[in-house]
C-alpha cells in the first residue's frame, strides 16, 4: 500500500540522517505528507518542513515559494540592522505592509541571542516577511505559518534561518 511504502521510505531517509526535522521515522512520515498537502516532494518538504513542539513549521524560503506560487509579490522598502519593511501584493487583497524593528526584538527577548547578533539584516528579514505572510497569504499557507524559531525562541538557526539542531 501507500502507506507502506511511505513508511519504509521515511524509514530509510530518517536513518540516512537527512531527516533533520524529524525525531523519528513517524515524523518524517508526517512531514511527507504535510508537504504534499501544499505540493512538495518528499524531499523537500523533509529538508523544509520541521517539527518544533509538536507543529509543523516551515523555513522561510518555503513560505515564500507558496506565496509566490499564489501570485502574490513582495518588495523590502527598508532593509537593514534595525528595521525591516516589506510590501506585499495580491490580487484581489489589500496590500499588506509589515515590519519588524529592533524594538520588536528586544521586546520579544530575541535581540540578544546568537543568531540575532551574529545576522540581524537575516533575522530582521525573517520576522518581517513571516509576518507579512500570515496575513497575505494564509490560504496558502495551509497551517505552515510559523518559522522554527518563531515557535521555539531558544532553537540554534543559521543565517538563513534553518535549524541548526532541532529540539523538541
Amino acid at each position: 500500500t501507500e502507506l507502506a511504502t511511505l513508511e519504509r521510505m521515511a524509514g530509510l531517509l530518517h536513518r540516512s540522517g537527512f531527516c533533520k526535522g524529524a525525531r523519528n521515522a513517524e515524523q518524517a512520515v508526517a512531514l511527507i505528507m504535510m508537504g504534499r498537502e501544499v505540493g512538495l516532494p518528499a524531499m523537500q518538504a523533509l529538508s523544509m518542513i520541521h517539527v518544533i513542539e509538536g507543529k509543523p513549521t516551515a523555513s522561510v524560503h518555503l513560505l515564500g515559494a507558496l506565496l509566490a506560487r499564489g501570485g502574490v509579490t513582495w518588495q523590502p522598502t527598508h532593509h537593514d540592522e534595525n528595521r525591516c519593511t516589506i510590501e506585499f501584493s495580491r490580487d484581489g487583497w489589500k496590500a499588506i505592509t509589515s515590519t519588524f524593528g529592533r524594538e520588536d526584538a528586544e521586546r520579544a527577548g530575541l535581540a540578544n541571542k546568537d543568531n540575532w547578533r551574529k545576522w540581524p539584516r537575516n533575522m530582521m528579514y525573517a520576522r518581517a516577511f513571516t509576518e507579512g505572510a500570515r496575513m497575505i497569504g494564509p490560504d496558502l499557507l495551509c497551517g505552515l505559518t510559523y518559522t522554527p524559531e518563531e515557535l521555539a525562541p531558544d532553537l540554534v538557526v543559521d543565517a538563513e534561518g534553518e535549524p541548526v539542531a532541532v529540539v523538541e
